[in-house]
């Protein structure tokens, strides 16, 4: 069959450019102009209705909704938090944010909607947006939430959020500034640990490693819940207060603390620095602070001896690279390190091991 003449190849070409972090800041405008005019939006649509009549597959009547080209039209056009980010150029960053919001749709949403055999029901389509390690992304919600992801972070909502309900799926650390909205609670879900708002401001840390979820409360009141009820009901937070909760039972009670610990009158600047590019960290072993380094530059660290990885540490990091964080480690430290492609290897450093011992006694 005759390709439709009013679809350009171009866009096709933009986006698997888009897919493979190929596209320059000047071609993701050229790719936001295709969803920016009606007759593009239909134009697009018939023409991948045609690619798929060419294939086995059976096509249902609708191809995706126009509220659902509208999200992608506004992820596309979303901007970073800090343009003056150095640690990854802007467009770089937009482009990996775009890249997974419209694979997900176009790949995920706009295919399965067309597989599915007239009749049946369609599966619900979501929005994933991802801050990639080395990378921080500021994402708008459809109501105006926002949410500040950190590296290696991932968000999910689905395409209907606001309309009968305000629920995200989170992987990662995120901080969270809610709109408020009485009628419709803002609730995250982080491995199964459910915090519900109406309108506040709080910062929940779930990456996948991690043996614990924590969230700091910053303003207004949270619920937390788990879907599994296992923790006990109507348990609320207030603000300047961190709650931590241990994935798992039995790593609660090998460290001696119950499932869900509540610390009130915390400081939370220091919990949340990470959002205006700051690192701070306080009496932190080293074995924890690389993890942070890892997510912050995008590196694999390495010990060679496992006596180093207590070493504790205090200080802040604001713009320094990573070779300065680790020069600044080794001259407090009787350490060595050596960085090739994308891992850092630690070692003791013999010589200077002893010489700290020395003025230690």
């Amino acid at each position: 069959m005759e390709k439709n003449s009013t679809i350009e190849p171009r866009f096709f070409q933009l986006l698997e450019k888009l897919h493979t972090g190929e596209c320059s800041l000047q071609e993701l405008y050229e790719l936001e102009a295709f969803f920016e005019e009606e007759q593009s939006v239909v134009a697009l649509k018939k023409g991948m209705i045609q690619s798929l009549e060419e294939t086995s597959y059976q096509v249902s009547g609708r191809f995706i909704s126009d509220d659902a080209f509208r999200k992608v039209k506004l992820q596309i056009k979303q901007k970073q938090y800090d343009k003056d980010s150095r640690s990854v150029p802007l467009y770089l960053q937009i482009t990996k944010i775009a890249a997974v919001i419209v694979l997900s749709f176009v790949m995920g949403g706009l295919l399965v909607n067309f597989l599915n055999a007239p009749g049946e029901p369609e599966p619900a389509a979501f929005c994933e947006i991802e801050a990639p390690l080395g990378a921080k992304s500021r994402v708008v919600l459809p109501d105006s939430s926002v949410v500040w992801l950190n590296a290696g972070s991932t968000l999910r909502y689905s395409t209907d959020f606001s309309k009968e309900e305000r629920n995200v799926a989170l992987v990662g650390e995120g901080y969270f500034e809610v709109t408020k909205n009485d009628k419709l609670p803002f609730q995250v879900n982080a491995h199964g640990f459910l915090v519900e708002v109406v309108g506040t401001e709080f910062n929940i840390q779930a990456y996948e490693e991690e043996p614990v979820i924590e969230t700091i409360l910053v303003k207004g009141r949270v619920k937390l819940d788990h879907e599994r009820k296992i923790i006990d009901d109507h348990v609320f937070m207030e603000p300047n207060s961190k709650a931590t909760f241990y994935k798992k039972n039995e790593d609660a009670l090998a460290s001696g603390k119950p499932r869900m610990e509540i610390l009130t009158n915390i400081d939370p600047r220091p919990l949340i620095a990470w959002r205006n590019d700051q690192l701070i960290f306080e009496s932190e072993m080293l074995k924890d602070l690389v993890v942070k380094l890892g997510r912050k530059y995008d590196y694999t660290f390495e010990f060679e001896s496992e006596e180093i990885e207590n070493y504790r540490f205090t200080g802040t990091l604001e713009d320094e690279t990573l070779q300065q964080v680790m020069d600044v480690i080794a001259i407090t430290s009787p350490i060595a390190y050596e960085i090739k492609g994308k891992v850092v290897t630690i070692n003791k450093d013999l010589k200077r091991t002893r010489n700290f011992k020395k003025y230690l006694r």
